[in-house]
């Protein structure tokens, strides 16, 4: 709600805090009830990873934090999370076709077309 400014004013403080919150709910879930909301859990991971990825440097702390949730969300059966790094990387010229890849094999369909646009590329500079 906060991260896209829904029926609220944007305001990312306000997300961060709210999506850490639901971090902190969700681990505890997974570590003691058999039965959790991977999908919740997997989707806060994602949106904490968002905000930090596009609101910090590359070479910060909060970026590098940024990278690990959506690694973690991706583990965790969010397909948007690897497409979420694909972007980040692709933006800071690291692994994005690795990420990418993950994604499309998914069946992310726009990973898939990032993935069709980073081989392409390749295969013209390789000529």
């Amino acid at each position: 709600m906060y991260y896209e400014g829904t029926d609220v004013e944007k305001n990312l403080d306000q997300a961060k805090t709210y999506l850490k919150k639901a971090i902190a709910l969700g681990e505890f879930e997974r570590e003691y009830r058999p039965y959790y909301d991977r999908e919740s859990l997997s989707r806060a991971y994602n949106n904490l990873g968002c905000i930090l990825v596009e609101n910090s440097k590359t070479d910060s702390d909060d970026y590098l934090k940024g990278i690990e949730y959506l690694k973690i969300s991706g583990s965790l059966g969010f397909t948007r999370a690897y497409y979420n790094l694909g972007i980040a990387s692709l933006n800071a010229d690291k692994e994005a076709e690795k990420w990418f890849s993950y994604a499309a094999d998914d069946g992310n369909e726009m990973a898939a077309k990032e993935l069709a646009m980073i081989k392409s590329k390749k295969n013209n500079t390789d000529k």
